[in-house]
């Protein structure tokens, strides 16, 4: 949880300026880095589908453990600040991480089914849909992180809803196979 200090917030943001850390934000699109590596497997999968290992392998980092892992040049800034964003920032920077960490989740679980059921035609279709899926959460963080992704109760956020459904659909769709 980030705290609020308005000094300090103050001070990080002038020490994140000219780096790759967003200085409004006090987030860094390189922890976006994490979630296109499962895309990127996503979109492998069907053409060489013992990639699976790999993506069952793959597990959701915190902001913080990205960071402390990573080769990321202002690592140790990007850690400090990540304490002090913004709150309303920070609300639906780790929402939106929440429901794509569960969406990645469905994701796997129904390109597992597909394997599984030796059903190429519906493991190339769900890793071509859901990748795009999957790839709407990182533009929305991506957004947050550059300040320009504002949560509304205009019902814009429905779009995330949208996305989750779709994931959902396609789990049960592959469970369905099975009944």
């Amino acid at each position: 949880m980030p705290t609020h200090d308005p000094a300090q917030t103050a001070r990080l943001q002038e020490l994140c300026k000219n780096t790759n850390i967003n200085s409004e934000t006090l987030l860094a699109t390189d922890y976006l880095n994490h979630y296109n590596e499962i895309i990127m497997l996503l979109d492998m999968l069907s053409s060489m589908p013992d990639m699976f290992e790999e993506i069952t392998a793959w597990k959701p980092k915190s902001y913080i453990q990205h960071f402390e892992e990573s080769g990321f040049h202002d690592k140790m800034l990007a850690i400090e600040a990540y304490v002090h964003v913004p709150p309303p920032i920070f609300k639906e920077f780790t929402k939106t991480i929440e429901e794509l960490d569960t969406a990645v989740e469905i994701v796997i679980d129904a390109v597992g089914g597909a394997i599984e059921a030796d059903m190429p035609d519906m493991l190339n279709e769900i890793c071509k849909a859901q990748s795009q899926e999957l790839m709407a959460y990182i533009d929305r963080l991506s957004a947050i992180i550059n300040g320009t992704g504002h949560d509304s109760d205009d019902g814009s956020s429905d779009g995330i809803e949208d996305q989750v459904d779709s994931v959902e659909f396609t789990q049960a769709t592959v469970e369905a196979l099975f009944d």
